[in-house]
This record gives C-alpha cells, sequence and structure tokens, in this order.
C-alpha cells in the first residue's frame, strides 16, 4: 500500500476528542453475540442489502467474516433500517478484534465508514489503516481529500474506531485519539455504510448514537470545566498569541516536518518576529502585578489545532482562574477558536483580537491558488519563503502543492465575502461556490455573547490593502499543473479601509465590546505606542510606555538557518551575530561579504535568504556535502 503523504500534525490532538454524553439516545446497535451473527438491534430489525447499487464493491458496503478473502459476505446499509433517522449531532461507533499479523486482500487492508447523502452520490469516505496505521479522508462529495494522519497511535487486538457528525463537523478517532478534524457542510449525511476489508479481523460491536438532545460537545481533559469565577488573585495573567509565521521551530520548518512526533524542540518567538512582538513583551514584562505567557505555535496547520494547543496551554497558565488573551492576526483567530470549541467552560476574562482577518484576507487568494507571495508584510515574505523552499524542493512540489500539504492553515484565513470578479462579465464569483473555501469560517457563528468573554478588536487603517480581484480563465499551463482554478488574477483593487493585510470589515466584530481603529499598518497596530496603549487600555492595565522601543520597521533583511546545531554570522564590519535556535537574521544588511561559523560540524542543512526592499528575494541551500568542517562564506 502507497501511504498518502500529508497534513502530518495529530500530535497536537492526542488530548482533543468530543465528550461523549451518557444520556445520548442508542439509535442502532448491534454486539454480533449469537452464533450466526445475527442482528441485535434496538429496533429488532435486520441489515438488508442495499437498493441503490449491484454488484456489491469494494469501499461501499460491509463484509462480514471473510476469512478467504474472497469478497465473499453480507452487504449491509444501516440506513435502510427500519426507524433510521439521523440527526444533526450523531457518531458511527465500531469496535473490532484484530490479528497481530494482518492479512488483507489485494494490497490494502483498511476499515471503512462511509457517510452519503440521500442520493448516494456524494459521500465522505473515512478510511481507516491498521496497517500503516493511519486514516484518510478519501473523497467528499466531487472534492477529493488527502488528509492524513501517522505514526502517534496504533491498532492493537482489540479497538475502536469513530466517526462523528454534529452539523457540518467531522471528528475521526482511533482507540480515543482523535485523529483528523474537519467542516464541510456541503451535504447532509443520511446513509451510514461500513466496509471491513481485513480478513484477519471479527467485529465486537457497532453502534450509532444521537447527541442531539444532549450538551454540545466540549473538548477534554485539558479544556473542559465549568465557568470559573474571577481570580482574587491582584496578579493579572495575559497570553499573547503572536501571528502568523511569528513562531519558529528549525526542525520542524528546515525538514519539513508536521507530526510534533517527529521532531525536536519547543516553538520559540521566530527572530525575524520579534522586532514586531518584544515591544509589548517588555511593557507588559515591566509592569506591575501582570504576568505574560506568549503562545508558540506551529502556524502551518489548521487553526482548529492550535486552537486546542491553546486551551492546553491556557490550563497550564491559569489552574484556577481566568487569564486576559491578546491575539495577533492569526492569533486572535486561534483565540476565537479556543472559545468556540470550549464555550463557556473557557478560563478567559478578556480577549483583544488585533489586526485578525475574522472575515479572511485576499492575500491568501494567491497563496492557497497558486503558492505566490503576495504579502508586503516583511515577517510573512521571510516565513513563506523558508517554507516553500525547504519543503517544496525537499518533496519536489510546486509551490501551490507545498503550500496545500505542508501550509494548510491558509486556507482558514482565505476570504468569506465575495472578492473575484469576472473581468469578461464584471460580475463577482460567489465565494460559496469556490474551490478556494474556507470551510471554518464559513460555518462558523461568533458574535454575542461571545461565550462570556468581553471582547474587543484592533484594526489599523490608511494602509493600501488588496480587497479585491479581476481574474480570467485559467491558462493551460495552470490547468495542467493545478492552478488559480477560481481564476488567474489580472488587475488588484486596494482600499485604505485596511492595515495593509486585513481589511476593517474583516478585522472587526459587530458585536465586540469595543472596535478600536487607529492609523497604524499591520505591524504597528501591536508594536507602536499607540497600539500598545490601545491594548492595554482594553485591558484595564496601567503601564508607563517609556520601556517601549523605538519603532522598528525593516524592508529588508538577510536570513541564515541551519539544521542542527547553532551557528554565528560574521558581518562585513566584524560584528558577530549568533544564532538562536538554528537562524539568524540582519534587518537592513549593507553590501559585502559574511562568513558563516558552525559550532557543529555534523552533517546537515543550511539556507540563506536574501529580502531586497523591493519585495524580491533569492534563496541558497547548502547541503550537507558542501557544507564541510570549514566556515562558509558568502556574498549579499
Amino acid at each position: 500500500m502507497k501511504p498518502v503523504r500529508a497534513l502530518s500534525f495529530v500530535g497536537l490532538l492526542c488530548f482533543f476528542f468530543f465528550a461523549q454524553q451518557a444520556q445520548a439516545v442508542t439509535l442502532f446497535l448491534d454486539d454480533f453475540q449469537d452464533e450466526n451473527d445475527t442482528i441485535l438491534s434496538v429496533h429488532d430489525s435486520h441489515w438488508v442489502t442495499p437498493s441503490f447499487a449491484s454488484p456489491p464493491k469494494w469501499g461501499e458496503y460491509v463484509i462480514f467474516n471473510n476469512t478467504a478473502g474472497d469478497g465473499a459476505g453480507s452487504v449491509y446499509d444501516v440506513n435502510q433500517l427500519d426507524n433510521i433517522d439521523l440527526p444533526s449531532h450523531f457518531i458511527v461507533t465500531q469496535n473490532f478484534n484484530i490479528s497481530s499479523d494482518i492479512s488483507f486482500d489485494g494490497n490494502e487492508a483498511f476499515m471503512d465508514v462511509r457517510l452519503n447523502d440521500a442520493t448516494d452520490n456524494n459521500s465522505a469516505l473515512f478510511r481507516f489503516y491498521p496497517s500503516l496505521p493511519s486514516v484518510k479522508l478519501e473523497s467528499l462529495g466531487s472534492v477529493p481529500y488527502q488528509y492524513s494522519t501517522t505514526g502517534v497511535f496504533n491498532f492493537t487486538e482489540n479497538n475502536t474506531i469513530s466517526v462523528e457528525y454534529d452539523s457540518g463537523n467531522y471528528v475521526a478517532s482511533i482507540n480515543g485519539i482523535v485523529t483528523l478534524t474537519f467542516s464541510d457542510a456541503s451535504f447532509i449525511p443520511r446513509h451510514i455504510i461500513i466496509n471491513q476489508h481485513i480478513n484477519t479481523s471479527d467485529l465486537t460491536r457497532f453502534e450509532v448514537s444521537d447527541f442531539t438532545t444532549t450538551p454540545s460537545p466540549t473538548v477534554t481533559p485539558a479544556l473542559t470545566g465549568t465557568p470559573i469565577p474571577s481570580p482574587t488573585s491582584s496578579v493579572k495573567k495575559v497570553v499573547l498569541v503572536p501571528g502568523m509565521e511569528a513562531s519558529w521551530n528549525a526542525d520542524a520548518i528546515l525538514n519539513c516536518k508536521l507530526d510534533p512526533e517527529d521532531y525536536e524542540g519547543e516553538w520559540t518567538l521566530a527572530p525575524f518576529a520579534e522586532f514586531a512582538y518584544s515591544p509589548l513583551l517588555d511593557r507588559l514584562g515591566v509592569t506591575e502585578n501582570v504576568e505574560v505567557h506568549p503562545y508558540y505555535y506551529d502556524w502551518r496547520i489548521p487553526v482548529t489545532l492550535n486552537g486546542v494547543g491553546l486551551g492546553s496551554h491556557i490550563g497550564s497558565v491559569a489552574a484556577s482562574g481566568r487569564v486576559d488573551v491578546v491575539g495577533h492576526s492569526m492569533g486572535g483567530l486561534v483565540s476565537r477558536r479556543y472559545l468556540e470549541l470550549v464555550e463557556n467552560a473557557n478560563r478567559v476574562d478578556k480577549m483583544i483580537t488585533v489586526g485578525s482577518p475574522h472575515m479572511g484576507a485576499v492575500n491568501a487568494y494567491p497563496a492557497w491558488s497558486a503558492g505566490e507571495i503576495w504579502d508586503s508584510d516583511l515577517i510573512q515574505r521571510i516565513a513563506l519563503s523558508l517554507l516553500l523552499k525547504s519543503c517544496g524542493q525537499f518533496f519536489h512540489e510546486d509551490d501551490r502543492a507545498t503550500v496545500e500539504n505542508y501550509f494548510p492553515s491558509v486556507q482558514d484565513i482565505l476570504p468569506v465575502f465575495n472578492y473575484l470578479r469576472d473581468k469578461k462579465t464584471g460580475d463577482y464569483i460567489d465565494v460559496g461556490g469556490m474551490t478556494a473555501s474556507n470551510l471554518w469560517l464559513m460555518n462558523s457563528i461568533f458574535g454575542t455573547p461571545f461565550f462570556n468573554v468581553n471582547m474587543g478588536t484592533l484594526s489599523g487603517t490608511g494602509e493600501p490593502t488588496l480587497a479585491e480581484l479581476d481574474v480570467i480563465g485559467a491558462n493551460p499551463r495552470d490547468v495542467r499543473v493545478g492552478d488559480w482554478a477560481d481564476g488567474r488574477p489580472t488587475r488588484r483593487y486596494e482600499s485604505t479601509a485596511g492595515d495593509g493585510a486585513v481589511l476593517n470589515i474583516s478585522s472587526m466584530l459587530p458585536d465586540a465590546t469595543q472596535n478600536s481603529i487607529i492609523n497604524q499598518d499591520h505591524i504597528g497596530i501591536i508594536n507602536s505606542t499607540e497600539g500598545i496603549d490601545a491594548i492595554l487600555s482594553f485591558l484595564d492595565i496601567d503601564s508607563f510606555s517609556s520601556v517601549v522601543s523605538p519603532l522598528f520597521r525593516p524592508n529588508s533583511a538577510l536570513v541564515v538557518a541551519t539544521y542542527p546545531g547553532e551557528f554565528e554570522v560574521v558581518d562585513v564590519d566584524g560584528e558577530v551575530i549568533k544564532s538562536e535556535n538554528g537562524i539568524a537574521v540582519l534587518f537592513s544588511p549593507v553590501s559585502g561579504r559574511r562568513v558563516v561559523r558552525r559550532e557543529s560540524k555534523e552533517e546537515g542543512v543550511m539556507m540563506i535568504g536574501r529580502f531586497l526592499p523591493d519585495g524580491r528575494f533569492d534563496w541558497q541551500e547548502i547541503g550537507s556535502g558542501r557544507l564541510g568542517n570549514d566556515d562558509y562564506s558568502f556574498d549579499y
């Protein structure tokens, strides 16, 4: 079997699952206890062969006791049972025993849970592979999905797999570990079909449960609990969640690893983002009775997963009591998602999102649809360029495929308002029908009372911000490689009602307690004195501004990154710049020759990036064979 290489981010989900309530109603149950494997269901009904297809085919039907591996067996469709009417929130749970020596028919061993719509033309097929192990979403309607998670769980002798559906949201689990989550409201499940494609296994239980009459799902164990009263302590705890590409892990990024089980080290503040966040961190750090607890995270993976991680972080920061949260850019979306997951069990008193794209950002379209970098933000240019060069070259993929496979969070910031116009007709293209669609924000309802959290926003204005695009049909080359599926841009339209990255209509929340706007760009709203004062004012923190660093706005940079080991760069004037966590950044560098001295002489990789003021950049990658034991010199 050829494993699917895709989004291996399951490590962050090891502690995440939707808690099932004891009062759930069982719609159907079979424990296969009689010797003939006849049905024991609460409706006293029998499995039947589906009427919608003949003859049976693998991947569509249930095969029991297929010891010969010849496809013989009975075919069953749960929804054909009497009185089965699938609710808006249900879970399919399947228990089976499996031999340690897996045998299978052909070249694959798997267990399927397929959810079909009423026509049986559209489906979400969850395929669980005990021999990999992994779970893959094979298809959803006409759109193929290739999500796969591997490496952090194992099938055992006795196993439980489940798929939960809740109003367009899906969660797949193996032995209590969530392995895949996504949202899509494009069709409504009406049929449940299961399939056993493993010769040496026996189903021991199959159940469909209804949760529509129970409380909404919560996240456990780190995120559950009842609403927590405000702390009696006078110390205010503030959690800062930085934006996309502001966190750094050399092993994960330079070696293109998504699974936390595969890479070493913690996520830290990226050196190329320190100028953006150090002023606020410094200000909070010297303020009496205030503790600041930054949450650095893998910004490449979906927002939902980082929302779970933020919940765990908040739980460790505030074992009791509450915190205030400041989320900049994507960090605001991560913070929002945390509230959506835990609802009224959250530990937040006040939350302010700063330049966060609650309705998406148009710059995400070229990144998601063609792997192109249009951002003027130097932080995002550096990080995205690192990602494209390291992953694209490592796996020999084009830029669009690299973003989709190794930077899936870009999909979570695609706009949910109409922003593409057909150049020929002048008509807007319906964002709901586009291939590049933001499934999470389209299905998210986030408004008052914000789960009892005092919510505020801070937006920047006066900066030219991408607002709309004229597009034409994809050209033959685009079609061949899969670029610009919704249209190739021919003209850009900007608005000054934004911070240069996010429009004000996206960064504000209509029902928020406070929506403030200042004349700053996307970085200035978080690192300028004006921006910091606005943030602290909303949080009711009194602080002098004497420790705020002078406003620093670099427009060019030289980046050197290596893994493994640290190094130092000798600048043209002899100054020595030491690396931090495998990376060194020189802002506004002058031309000249520099020398890199590595501390470790073991094999590794080095990348050198040059980012020019006019937006151009180039990369040089030096493999282990060229690094050798000597210092490495290069020109800028």
